[in-house]
């Protein structure tokens, strides 16, 4: 009646006992608030009742069977998505949530037996399913190391990103798994984003295969490095090395030099096999062919432009590297090529029959005409300084030679596009001394035939350049005037402008030789013809020896010649030192005379 009744006070009154008496307003305000909270409630609870989500564990493991097709691929994708291994009660309660469970977290956390450790596992809500899964992953593991190479060596070799069930099951028993493939193939599909039917059977991904080879392989960690972590150890009861493999930042530097080591081996054998340069010694010989026409062109120009007529092989290696752009085992190519003498090679081992043949008409040049520069004159009269095939067939069939003219020539010449030859294709230091004007060959290092005559090897070398006594001097000066005579009458730079002053050269040099004839002893003259003649049979000598060790077939009784003259040449060496020695006594026991007569 209070509360109805208009223009009433809104101050509260008070009565004896000191209660106060609520207003008007603020009672309907408590009133409507009361039935406001019973039908709120009243529908809370008509909700709770009518829902049908998971309040306890069986409710929880239906549920991600039914959304994710089994209980492993729920762990995989639900409750563990970052393939830790150990779920803890928070995360666990935050991912139970998040998928709709709406009973106790708590109660659910105690019924899978995670209280115990603190944490959760796989097997805590499916054992058998972990059981399996354990056993694959040591199979694959003990088989290729880790589950990512297994992945990229069995399961996906063609990097397709899937595999299908009949590979998944072959391979996972040529492993060793003994387990039910089938079965956990299923299991591992994530089948929460499609319709699902027990009669599907979609590839497999790498994902569902194994999260963490997943993350590794998304990082390029094929040693799975940034998965995996070693097992813990007492320091003191490990290695160095175990020390040095249990730090990370270690173990993932070595797996990162390893893995760029086996990039670039795999460019390496890409880039050889796309490349077109030779890699054998019958592709090699195909390229100097194909450059050069003829191998013994190709030897000249490419493999031994300073004529040595040997090769040692770090010599040989680096022109096949350089100017062949040979590409294979150098190793190899040295023990095809080196079959005639383990520490050089020349063009015998390379073709023999051009060596063959070169040799022959070197030979031939030497026999008919003393020394390679006058052979020269003799090819070349008009002096032109080179031959065409032609004339070159020509004058070849003129001095005798008995092989194939036009491949000679073709063996000769420097480069296939050359339709001529000249002194320095035949003997590069002939044309040297051809064009000091030694027309005589004497300052050249030797005559011995064959295009592998080297100049270490030339019988009068030593005599020449380090022993060369009054004799060698003499014969070097009388080469020199008389190729000045020849100037002079050829009309040639020295002849014509100086003419007069190259025939007083010619002159005084002739006085002065007969004066130096004239004063010489008749016992010096004597030494002098006595050590001419041991020189030159010294030479003989050494050509035998060359021969011999050229390996020429000579008869026996030209060996034993060798061996008598090459002990006689021992003994001449020995009393041409003891001359030496007297020569040496006399010409002191004459200084002394003549610092006696002085005094």
């Amino acid at each position: 009646h209070s509360l109805s009744r208009r223009g009433s006070t809104t101050r509260p009154k008070e009565t004896m006992d000191g209660y106060t008496f609520p207003t008007r307003s603020s009672a309907w305000i408590r009133e409507v608030s009361n039935a406001q909270i019973a039908e709120i409630s009243a529908e809370k609870g008509l909700h709770v009742e009518r829902d049908m989500g998971m309040r306890n564990i069986a409710d929880f493991k239906d549920l991600l069977v039914r959304r994710f097709g089994s209980l492993m691929a729920g762990w995989h994708f639900a409750i563990d998505p970052l393939a830790k291994g150990t779920i803890f009660f928070m995360e666990f309660a935050d991912r139970v949530r998040a998928i709709g469970f709406l009973g106790n977290v708590r109660t659910l956390w105690f019924e899978l037996g995670a209280e115990k450790a603190k944490c959760l596992r796989l097997r805590n809500l499916d054992p058998a399913a972990d059981l399996m899964l354990s056993d694959f992953r040591a199979s694959m593991c003990a088989a290729h190391g880790n589950m990512l190479k297994a992945w990229l060596a069995v399961f996906d070799p063609q990097d397709r990103g899937y595999v299908d069930q009949d590979t998944f099951v072959r391979q996972s028993k040529a492993a060793g798994f003994k387990g039910e493939a089938p079965r956990l193939f299923r299991m591992l599909q994530d089948r929460s984003a499609a319709v699902d039917s027990e009669r599907e059977i979609r590839p497999l991904t790498l994902r569902e295969f194994d999260m963490q080879a997943f993350k590794a392989w998304q990082r390029d960690d094929r040693e799975m490095v940034t998965e995996l972590s070693p097992e813990k150890s007492p320091p003191l009861e490990l290695s160095f090395e175990e020390r040095q493999d249990s730090i990370f930042s270690l173990r993932w530097k070595k797996a990162q030099s390893a893995q760029t080591r086996a990039a670039h081996e795999d460019y390496r054998v890409k880039e050889q096999e796309e490349d077109r340069c030779c890699g054998s010694l019958n592709a090699a010989k195909a390229q100097l062919l194909k450059k050069y026409g003829s191998l013994a062109t190709g030897w000249r120009v490419a493999l031994d432009p300073l004529r040595q007529g040997q090769l040692s092989k770090e010599e040989l290696s680096k022109a096949f590297r350089q100017r062949v752009g040979y590409r294979g085992d150098l190793n190899e190519l040295w023990s095809q090529l080196a079959q005639s003498h383990p520490n050089y090679v020349t063009l015998y081992d390379l073709e023999p029959g051009a060596a063959e043949s070169l040799w022959s008409f070197r030979e031939l040049l030497l026999r008919k005409f003393g020394s390679l520069v006058k052979a020269w004159q003799g090819l070349d009269p008009r002096r032109s300084g080179r031959l065409e095939e032609e004339d070159f067939c020509n004058r070849c069939q003129a001095i005798g030679f008995a092989g194939d003219a036009h491949q000679l020539f073709v063996l000769l010449r420097s480069a296939p596009h050359k339709t001529f030859v000249t002194l320095s294709d035949i003997d590069l230091v002939a044309a040297q001394a051809y064009y000091r004007d030694d027309f005589n060959a004497t300052t050249m290092h030797g005559s011995k035939p064959g295009p592998v005559a080297s100049p270490k090897a030339w019988p009068g070398r030593s005599n020449l350049l380090f022993r060369a006594d009054d004799g060698d001097e003499a014969e070097a000066e009388a080469a020199q005037g008389e190729a000045r005579r020849r100037r002079v009458d050829e009309g040639r730079p020295g002849g014509d402008e100086e003419g007069g002053q190259g025939d007083e050269e010619v002159q005084e040099d002739h006085h002065e030789g007969q004066q130096q004839k004239q004063n010489q002893d008749p016992q010096q003259k004597q030494q002098q013809q006595e050590e001419g003649q041991r020189r030159d049979q010294h030479q003989k000598q050494l050509g035998l020896q060359e021969q011999v060790r050229d390996g020429s077939e000579l008869p026996d009784i030209v060996l034993h010649h060798a061996d008598q003259a090459q002990s006689q040449a021992q003994v001449d060496k020995g009393s041409v030192q003891q001359q030496d020695l007297q020569d040496q006594q006399q010409q002191a026991g004459g200084q002394q005379q003549q610092q006696q007569q002085q005094q």
